[in-house]
């Protein structure tokens, strides 16, 4: 049984974290994680890292969950730092300038302490910079003397409208060019590198610090103020929780190798699905505006940016638009039938692959990758990885030669995965592993 529990990831790193106290240190929570951590009986449980989109958010319930059931809750400098100052009240406790911050309305958004990172295997390596860092930093610039407090406000505004995902210092400093004046913003762009505050990594820090010392005072259990409700709604979130725990795990690493191959992906969903299908997919919309967006999808992806193109093709392939239309309207209903098959898909799948004869060699490149991304070597490549934006581009750019779709989020449904966040991971490993396998190939040319 572990004692402390800390949920960590892109502000501190496990190895890093385990050097200041040897606790157990798991991934960024995520919905379903905290309840599964109860039912282990630890001391403490510690929330630092957690996922805010595409990939469901813990619940405030599951914390409350915890608390009543005797656990200490504690919170620091990302997500744990936000459900700190929201679970205050009930028991859950904030350490850091971030969950004070949040306590006394300094700052509210969820954005505030947002990152994209990327997966495990890199260690969650960050790829952008949170506001709260940004604000620490300028905080600092103005007491040291390197900007005025009007040129600190100029640059926390251009930082705060800048898109969490695409925010980076070199984003920031851009913006400061327009919006400072010169002598100001080459100043503070000659002095950001080596001044910058990573408040997150601060304050994570003064948690495990706290943790520590709270461990060695040798607590008695969490006394809650409070009852707790199993209510209807907490009942079904623990039967999806216990489900989850079940889910095929490593095989996954399989299907996401025919992720990265979509139109192989699709192939095979189909064929799996003759398998399970009972009952035809959902009549198509026959709304005008869906039709042009459908339409308009494919001549995307199929490179047709002129109607001029669009109509030789046409011609070429014997279709009208409106029998084109009807096509594409099956293979979405085709799609919607195929996402509510769920994991018994994933299993026909696996199954389809063996059938083909391509399983072996899906398994093989799964497993040569995980290797790669969980050895030094992948370490190290994660430090210079390109922002998420790029990333996209590079893999349908150069890896499928086809424009990024108008619909990236249609386009990812139809593959199965969650959503961009998911989508991003899968990229960062095949990246790491493309550059690994070129870098090999050119030394040994």
């Amino acid at each position: 049984m572990s004692e402390v529990v800390v949920f960590t990831g892109p502000t501190i790193g496990h190895e890093t974290a385990r050097a200041l106290a040897p606790f157990d240190y798991r991934a960024p929570v995520q919905r379903g994680d905290v309840y599964r951590a109860v039912l282990e009986e630890p001391r403490v449980i510690a929330i630092i890292d957690g996922y805010f989109e595409g990939v469901p958010a813990v619940l405030h319930k599951e914390i409350l969950f915890a608390l009543s059931r005797g656990i200490h809750v504690f919170g620091a400098a990302s997500m744990g730092a936000l459900r700190a100052a929201e679970l205050a009240p009930f028991g859950m406790r904030g350490v850091g300038r971030i969950a004070a911050w949040y306590c006394d309305g300094t700052i509210e958004d969820d954005d505030e302490v947002a990152v994209v990172h990327g997966p495990a295997e890199t260690g969650f390596v960050p790829l952008s910079v949170p506001m709260v860092n940004v604000r620490a930093t300028v905080e600092h610039a103005v007491d040291v003397g390197v900007l005025p407090a009007s040129a600190g406000a100029a640059v926390l505004l251009v930082a705060r409208q800048i898109f969490y995902k695409e925010r980076t210092w070199e984003q920031v400093l851009a913006g400061c060019r327009d919006a400072l004046a010169k002598n100001a913003s080459a100043n503070f762009a000659k002095w950001q590198p080596s001044g910058s505050v990573d408040l997150k990594r601060e304050d994570a820090e003064a948690l495990i610090a706290t943790l520590a010392g709270f461990v060695e005072s040798t607590p008695g259990p969490f006394r809650p103020h409070f009852e707790f409700e199993p209510t209807d709604a907490w009942e079904e979130a623990v039967a999806a929780f216990d489900a989850a725990s079940e889910q095929i795990g490593g095989h996954d690493l399989i299907l996401d190798e025919v992720r990265l191959e979509p139109d192989l992906y699709i192939e095979i969903a189909r064929a799996a699905a003759l398998r399970l299908l009972a009952a035809p997919g959902p009549e198509p919309c026959a709304s005008p505006t869906v039709h042009a967006r459908r339409i308009s999808r494919f001549r995307a992806e199929r490179g047709l940016l002129t109607r001029e193109e669009f109509s030789g093709w046409l011609t070429r392939n014997a279709l009208s638009e409106a029998a084109l239309d009807r096509l594409l309207s099956q293979v979405e209903s085709e799609t919607a039938a195929l996402g509510g098959l769920g994991r018994r898909l994933s299993h026909s799948m696996l199954d389809e692959l063996k059938l083909r004869g391509i399983h072996e060699r899906l398994a093989r490149q799964a497993e040569r990758k995980a290797s790669f991304l969980a050895g030094e070597a992948g370490h190290r490549a994660g430090s210079r990885l390109p922002a998420p934006p790029v990333l996209v581009h590079w893999y349908f750019e150069e890896r499928l030669g086809r424009p990024v779709p108008e619909d990236l989020d249609g386009f990812l449904g139809a593959l199965g995965i969650a959503g961009r966040p998911d989508f991003h991971e899968l990229l960062v490993r095949e990246y790491l592993f493309a550059t690994m396998r070129n870098c090999r190939a050119l030394r040994e040319s």
